[in-house]
């Protein structure tokens, strides 16, 4: 697990991957161990991005899967099932740039009514950012807004973010700065978050104190063998060995269209566990396709159609 994903690890988190990875579950007795219900969810409002980053497989993915948004309806219908039940983060992106739902505020309070406690974020590329939607995210109840800055320098930020204009994202970023320093949103918690790459951490020090931003740097992964991280050169930062993954263990997402992918990295959408108009979201978490995916991961082989198998995230360090 990378330092940025300890940071959101919660006590339920802990104590599940401790069993998992201190050989207390196993493939014949996970079902005894499995949490009743994840602590995490993301869930995509909308399946469109704004850019064509060289790290991620959406301009693929983009022209050969069907693309949408969500309904309301079924938005609500998914927080009607996760309020109440723990759950830690709900992540109103997957696969997408959330900025670009219109609905985002609506949708992050009407969340936030129904479960005060969840903590309501998005992961975005800062283009659609300006000052005006910090501020209307904040007044929804918005707690948490994470921003992808590959390169903190013309060259290296466009080398990566392709389709972002870098002047308007550094603007941005400058006018959230600086609402952030005068209190003026509310109690959001912002994060600057970069891949380690080729000069994309160059100039961090100098943009945190120009804009009193924290920025994290993390390894740059695979996407399940969709991405090829040495063409980025993206440095080698694996262990000797695979870690259990935590994804399957605590975290569900949920695309558009209602179907339960297997994770955030399975962006060709090979496993669907089901749909959310057909099952419940604790049906889909508890089912026997959900607990193969985890007994494969105990054992450390998968299946040829599971992406986990071509995946690096469980090496990174």
């Amino acid at each position: 697990m990378t330092e940025f994903d300890r940071i959101t690890e919660g006590g339920q988190e802990k104590e599940i991957l401790g069993k998992l990875r201190g050989g207390v579950v196993t493939p014949e007795n996970i079902e005894e161990h499995c949490l009743p219900f994840f602590v995490k969810i993301q869930i995509q409002t909308v399946s469109h991005c704004n850019a064509s980053c060289t790290t991620c497989p959406y301009p693929e993915t983009r022209t050969r899967l069907p693309q949408g948004r969500m309904s309301e309806e079924r938005f609500l219908r998914l927080v009607d099932q996760i309020k109440g039940r723990g759950v830690e983060r709900t992540s109103l992106f997957l696969m997408n740039e959330p900025l670009l739902d219109k609905r985002l505020e609506r949708f992050t309070a009407l969340l936030k009514k129904a479960d005060p406690d969840t903590t309501a974020l998005i992961f975005t590329n800062g283009l659609l950012l300006t000052k005006e939607r910090a501020l209307s995210l904040a007044e929804s109840g918005m707690d948490e807004i994470d921003i992808s800055v590959n390169g903190f320098d013309r060259e290296s930020h466009e080398r990566v973010m392709k389709g972002i204009d870098y002047d308007q994202v550094m603007k941005n970023l400058r006018a959230v700065g600086d609402l952030l320093q005068a209190g003026r949103l509310e109690n959001v918690r912002i994060k600057v978050v970069g891949l380690r790459l080729p000069g994309t951490g160059a100039g961090a020090d100098a943009f945190r104190k120009e804009t009193g931003l924290e920025v994290y740097l993390k390894p740059v992964t695979n996407r399940a063998g969709l991405i090829d991280t040495e063409r980025l050169g993206g440095q080698a930062e694996k262990s000797g060995s695979m870690t259990v993954c935590q994804r399957p263990f605590v975290k569900a997402y949920v695309l558009y269209n209602g179907d339960m992918v297997l994770c955030n990295c399975d962006w060709m959408r090979t496993t669907i566990i089901g749909n959310i108009e057909s099952n419940t979201l604790e049906e889909l978490w508890s089912s026997e396709k959900m607990m193969e995916v985890r007994r494969a991961h105990l054992r450390g082989a998968f299946p040829k159609d599971l992406p986990c198998g071509a995946c690096d995230y469980p090496y990174l360090v």
